[in-house]
């Protein structure tokens, strides 16, 4: 009977460490994203509006690599300073004697109304992941960071629940 017993909690413990590794690896795939890009260099911002439909969509998240204002080119995606927001919008033209970019929206008509100062510009967008945004803004909420820490300690608590250690009633042998 007891054998049966050691057997059904093994598989117990077993099931658990399997568990909650699964539930925290998954947890440390999804920072991956917005941490080991950080460490490159990268500023991620989430794209909040539809001005750049088709290219970025709302919900986007987008990579942007710092470069020098001067170096930004016709046609590049950037990420610039507005009123204390960041915009990410094409550069149209890049006025190397005023030291202004001009930019225009995707799915604007018409060229925005002021051009970004050099000292303004933050980078250039370098890749995307399109809806990424929207799950990582949930994340940044009170519900969101509840919810992350909630699914973190459910993998360590299932973790340690599967720790091999001493069953109720075995004892040490210090003698041998």
């Amino acid at each position: 009977m007891k054998k049966d017993k050691e057997k059904n909690f093994n598989t117990l413990s077993l099931i658990c460490r399997i568990a909650g590794t699964v539930v925290l690896s998954v947890a440390i795939l999804f920072a991956l994203p917005v941490t080991l890009p950080k460490l490159f260099g990268f500023r991620i911002y989430n794209v909040v509006t539809p001005s750049m439909v088709p290219a970025l969509n709302p919900g986007s998240l987008v990579y942007v690599k710092e470069t020098e204002a001067s170096e930004i080119g016709e046609g590049d995606i950037i990420a610039f300073e507005s009123d204390g927001e960041v915009v990410v919008h094409r550069a149209v033209e890049n006025d190397t004697v005023f030291r202004e970019i001009t930019t225009k929206g995707d799915a604007n008509e018409t060229i925005d109304i002021y051009p970004v100062p050099y000292n303004k510009v933050i980078g250039k967008v370098v890749f995307n992941i399109p809806k990424a945004g929207t799950f990582f803004m949930y994340l940044s909420t009170a519900k969101g960071r509840i919810t992350a820490a909630c699914f973190v300690l459910s993998g360590a608590i299932l973790s340690f629940i599967g720790m091999p250690g001493k069953e109720d009633g075995e004892e040490e042998d210090d003698e041998k």
